[in-house]
């Protein structure tokens, strides 16, 4: 899936959300990604997995997916 047609799918579940938002670290935001959703749609969460896996220098040894949205994404870059 290219990035264009993976952003519109995280939009069309409600992953990608607009409107004023502040995250976790204080920073206000008009842009929230939650990938909680992408569990429910096996599809979008390959897609996710393999942008992260792409996206990274794959130099690491050790790969961790702090519970619990990013368990599912690390499982999945795992076995690919």
């Amino acid at each position: 899936m290219d990035k264009t047609t993976l952003i519109h799918a995280l939009y069309d579940i409600g992953a990608i959300k607009v409107g004023e938002f502040t995250l976790a670290s204080g920073i206000a935001s008009n842009i929230y990604i939650d990938l909680r959703q992408i569990v429910s749609h096996p599809d979008i969460l390959i897609a996710v997995s393999n942008a992260i896996w792409q996206g990274t220098s794959k130099t690491f040894d050790l790969l961790c997916g702090v519970p619990y949205t990013a368990l599912p994404i690390a499982t999945c870059i795992s076995v690919s």
